[in-house]
């Protein structure tokens, strides 16, 4: 082999150890990004850990702080006791529109196709232990064409609910 051959020979040599050099390099370089980024999962992992055993804590702590500053509902039973009998008629009817709710609810129960109920208006006269509600409201029929009915019914002064309909 002349001194030319051994030359090349040894640029090959050099260049595969550089490159081995350049590889064992990059495959250091991405451990410590590995590494660094499971320590990274790592820190977030134990942080959320955290946050969540202090949220525990806290609703621990603050749930019966917040039942002690709560109303309890015998204080909201009594103040409906203590409604007069106008302001016990006027909370059965919608400040929106004037419907009595819960004969509008009772009347969409007993219709063919409930989603067509349309309301019209309400009137009503009050009685001694309960009041007669008149509801004017639009609805399919059985051929489903629209057509105007309207329920008369006698209602609980006290709670609302449908005693009877009368017509």
């Amino acid at each position: 082999m002349n001194e030319e051959d051994r030359g090349k020979i040894e640029q090959i040599k050099k260049a595969a150890a550089q490159q081995r050099a350049e590889t064992i390099k990059a495959r250091v370089i991405n451990a410590r990004e590995e590494k660094k980024q499971k320590s990274k999962d790592y820190v977030l992992t134990e942080i959320k850990s955290t946050l969540m055993k202090i949220g525990i804590i806290i609703a621990i702590i603050a749930t019966p702080m917040l039942l002690l500053f709560l109303p309890s509902e015998r204080p909201a039973i009594k103040s409906i006791q203590k409604l007069t009998r106008s302001e016990k008629i006027d909370k059965q009817f919608s400040a929106w529109d004037g419907e009595h709710m819960k004969l509008a609810s009772f009347i969409k129960r007993s219709m063919k196709d409930p989603a067509s109920y349309d309301f019209i208006s309400s009137s009503y006269s009050a009685e001694d232990d309960y009041l007669i509600v008149l509801i004017r409201y639009r609805g399919k029929n059985s051929f489903g064409a629209v057509v105007i009915n309207s329920t008369k019914a006698k209602v609980d002064v006290e709670t609302g609910s449908v005693i009877e309909i009368i017509k």
